[in-house]
């Protein structure tokens, strides 16, 4: 009976201890996939554009695969936290973009 109840402990330890590496892991991806939005948003020229684009392309496919399996690697009975974290994940690059694009604007504009 006791082994039981400690062999649950570490279950539900490692359990705890995996989410929160997977969140860690995650958190950080996104930081750094605001900075790739980030870049992007502040291009000046199409050429630029399209070629850090089809960058991001190539390396977003890569690395959201390693995402996805380190988030669900041990956290597959957490399906809604899964979705979750991915869902937010994936958002990061378009919101980095976005400021980017919208400090670029406003440098523009006051210097204008």
């Amino acid at each position: 009976m006791v082994m039981e109840e400690t062999a649950n402990y570490a279950v539900a330890e490692r359990s705890e201890g995996s989410l929160l590496k997977s969140l860690t892991f995650a958190i950080a991806m996104s930081f750094h996939s605001i900075l790739e939005g980030f870049a992007l948003g502040v291009q000046d020229t199409p050429a630029r554009i399209v070629t850090l684009f089809i960058s991001l392309i190539l390396h977003k496919g890569i690395e959201a695969f390693s995402v996805g399996l380190q988030i669900s690697k041990g956290n597959s009975d957490k399906i809604k936290q899964v979705i979750a974290t991915i869902l937010v994940y994936a958002l990061m690059t378009p919101i980095g973009s976005g400021l980017g694009t919208l400090l670029q604007n406003t440098f523009l504009y006051l210097c204008a």
